[in-house]
């Protein structure tokens, strides 16, 4: 079931329903009106379609439902203990929701100390349904035999609405009492609470709940957690305006840090570092597009290796079997507005020309097939005729060489179409077409964001290891399948490129560098995946392409889709290949020295980077096999072992690959670092003074400041970092909700 039709399916049970981000529990909308109203199918197909969205249900009295929530091992033992009753289940990213009716009146509750664990979401609420996914990858899904098809909805027991009781834990009892994980935010809160209460500073505060968190707890909470934590508390126990400004003031504040910086500085694009037999063509499309010749180099680099594929590899040891296929994964990273894909276009209008002249060639060969179709149903009909004849005769030599006729006639092969790209497809299609086309298929993607989400849903792990191994192309592959039978692909090898903006890949690079459903070496795979800087300048260029660069281009595709010059199988090896020159061997065993040296190395990268580089080993044969052989087929170099002009410039492309990479994974920011850093412009810009209201930031709808969740996650952000403390006004005599209002470190100086 797609997500957009589980969203329907709860809005016909009487569900109201809402979108909350991808892989999180926040709103992506203000949902405040569908505590009254349910959406409408125009707002569930805009929320939904595209199957990156979690879903949110509405609880309380608009959806006739309440959710208890199960956090813990003990909340789960509770509930055991006090025979909670059937109804259905949702399995979380930590523990469980029970779905139970609606009673008039029932509100939120959380962390009650007579009830650990356990919240309920009531009137003012919502949860994540099925199948959502959690931050950390956990899929909500129905626990089996507990769905709402199976159950329905129980009342809420007594004991979870009952009045919470007198006695509360002392302060000893909090700050002597050995805390596991599970429970340790609970009793942090209720600690927090007991200090701040008995007159406590600020600092005080922090203090005595970091010496607990370290004592006490196991394992111990993230210090700036706790900090965040006991700040948030100690602002919300302030009683009215006049207790606050005297607080606020005799704080002592630390000076704010500095927020991390933003996108990692890459290399440029040297024009040097583009083979010359296509150096003309593609600094054309730049120039006359006024983009940055990344985008258009690294498509026609992904799209060289996969034409190439299967029908040339290369051995990038002197003597040692190790063969590698220079199918790459790539794509290139930017905002909307920087024609990414007019640019990519560009660079594969000659893969598309050949895709062109392969299905001509294919509808041709079709429409002289059927006439030769006709002619073997003949023949195959009067062969049977002499093999009843014969048959009825006894004569056994006419029956053998009537055989041998028909079998020679049942072996000819119908027609296949050479296919050099796809766009999307199953995989078991995508296995087929592999089988009629060994040497390999390049994947068009225009937006890898869908590709990757795709690959999160449940029930779609089959396709992501079937991806995986397609990155190696030296290997084959099994399906097994109920009602499909048996398929077997001799040559799995598969090239994939698309463009992506910058928002979405650090949310994903985030959650998989987090441990998350990506953290299986897939996003590592995409080895030429380029973030340029954004030329400053613009000048109207309105010429004619370069068609004579355009053409030699051109040929240099259509002679790599056919036979591989030089290229030879070494002892019954399957693919051809070449080998280094000697000088380009050393050139390599030189580099790959280095490579895993620092590999080895106390090198202080990310693990997520670490991880990268170590793909490398195969990144610099294949980019120079490719470079080598443009050369080879323009006929600039002659056939033969890979020189080391090549090598060398595909170093150089390794070194600019990397500090592309380095932004991808450290642009991976924790969610609210950009709006955080927004907020800090317009701090510095006088826009957000002290004392201003939340809702004073997302109202003029500043850039990556559109929503009160984004805005509150930036401030979270800003709080950590000592720039701000967000605290809550009293309600006034006509009550409504409290406001909550910004003050600012005095010691914030205006930075750029």
């Amino acid at each position: 079931m797609t997500t957009l039709e589980a969203a329907k399916h709860y809005l016909d049970r009487g569900f109201s329903i809402i979108p909350l981000r991808p892989r999180d529990k926040r709103p992506l909308i203000p949902w405040k009106e569908y505590q009254d109203r349910r959406a409408t199918q125009e707002e569930m197909a805009e929320w939904f379609t595209a199957g990156e969205n979690n879903i949110g249900i509405v609880t309380g009295r608009i959806s006739g439902l309440v959710v208890v929530d199960f956090d813990t091992a003990e909340a789960t033992d509770l509930a055991r203990a006090q025979n909670f009753p059937l109804t259905p289940f949702v399995k979380t990213g930590r523990g469980c929701h029970g779905y139970c009716l609606y009673r008039d009146g029932i509100r939120n509750f959380q962390k009650r100390d007579d009830l650990p664990g356990i919240d309920l979401r009531g009137d003012g609420g919502y949860v994540a349904a099925p199948p959502s996914t959690h931050e950390n990858g956990t899929v909500y899904e129905w626990h089996k035999g507990y769905s709402l098809d199976d159950f329905p909805l129980a009342e809420v027991p007594e004991w979870l609405l009952a009045t919470k009781p007198e006695h509360k834990a002392t302060f000893a009892e909090l700050a002597f009492k050995q805390v596991d994980k599970g429970c340790r935010n609970d009793s942090l809160t209720r600690l927090a609470g007991k200090v701040i209460s008995q007159g406590s500073s600020m600092e005080e505060a922090i203090s005595s709940c970091l010496n607990w968190n370290s004592a006490n707890c196991n394992p111990p909470l993230d210090s700036q957690e706790v900090t965040k934590t006991v700040k948030s508390i100690f602002t919300a126990h302030t009683r009215n305006a006049a207790e606050r400004a005297a607080t606020i003031e005799s704080y002592v504040w630390p000076p704010p840090s500095p927020l991390p910086e933003g996108l990692p500085p890459v290399r440029q694009l040297d024009p040097a570092m583009i083979p010359a037999p296509l150096r003309g063509w593609l600094m054309d499309i730049a120039n006359r597009m006024q983009i940055p010749p990344d985008f258009s180099t690294a498509a026609a680099v992904v799209a060289l290796g996969s034409i190439i594929g299967r029908g040339c590899g290369i051995h990038p040891k002197r003597h040692d079997d190790w063969l590698v296929v220079p199918n790459l994964w790539g794509g290139v990273i930017g905002r909307p507005s920087l024609m990414k894909t007019p640019a990519i276009t560009e660079a594969q209008k000659h893969l598309v020309r050949l895709e062109t002249e392969a299905r001509e060639e294919h509808q041709n060969a079709c429409r002289g097939q059927e006439i030769e179709t006709e002619i073997i149903k003949i023949t195959r009909a009067a062969i049977c005729e002499e093999i009843k004849r014969a048959v009825k005769n006894g004569e056994t030599d006419k029956i053998e060489q009537a055989r041998v006729r028909l079998a020679d006639i049942d072996n000819k092969e119908p027609a296949t179409r050479r296919r050099y790209q796809t766009q999307d497809g199953t995989t078991e299609k995508l296995g087929e077409l592999l089988n009629q086309n060994p040497r390999g298929l390049l994947i068009n993607r225009d937006e890898l964001i869908g590709w990757f989400n795709s690959l999160d849903k449940a029930g779609r792990e089959g396709d992501r290891a079937f991806y995986l191994e397609a990155w190696n192309g030296t290997r084959g592959y099994t399906y097994d399948r109920i009602g499909r039978g048996t398929l077997d692909i001799e040559a799995l090898c598969a090239s994939i490129f698309g463009a992506i903006t910058p928002g979405p890949l650090s949310d994903y690079v985030y959650q998989a560098s987090r441990g998350g459903n990506g953290d299986d070496g897939l996003m590592q795979r995409f080895q030429v995946m380029v973030w340029p800087d954004v030329p400053n300048e613009w000048h109207n260029v309105d010429r004619f392409p370069d068609t004579t660069e355009k053409n030699r281009a051109g040929k240099i595709f259509k002679a790599l889709a056919g036979y591989i010059p030089g290229a030879v199988k070494e002892d019954g090896a399957d693919i051809p290949a070449l080998r280094f020159s000697p000088a380009g061997q050393d050139i390599f065993d030189g580099w790959r020295d280095e490579l895993e040296t620092r590999l080895r190395s106390d090198h202080g990268l990310p693990p997520s980077m670490e991880s990268h580089l170590a793909k490398y080993r195969s990144l610099m044969p294949s980019l120079a096999l490719i470079f080598h052989l443009v050369e080879v087929v323009d006929g600039a170099t002659p056939p033969g072992a890979v020189t080391d002009r090549a090598a060398t410039m595909a170093v150089v492309w390794c070194q600019y690959l990397e500090s592309h990479a380095a932004r991808v994974y450290g642009g991976a920011t924790m969610p609210g670092m950009e709006a955080a850093r927004e907020i800090v412009k317009h701090i510095n810009r006088g826009d957000i003074k002290d004392g201003c209201r939340t809702w004073e930031l997302w109202r003029p709808q500043w850039s990556r400041l559109t929503t009160p969740e984004d805005v509150r996650a930036g401030l979270e952000v800003l709080t950590e970092y000592d720039w701000l403390i967000v605290e809550k006004s009293t309600t006034g005599t006509r009550g409504g909700r409290p406001s909550e209002i910004i003050r600012l470190n005095p010691k914030i100086i205006p930075y750029p």
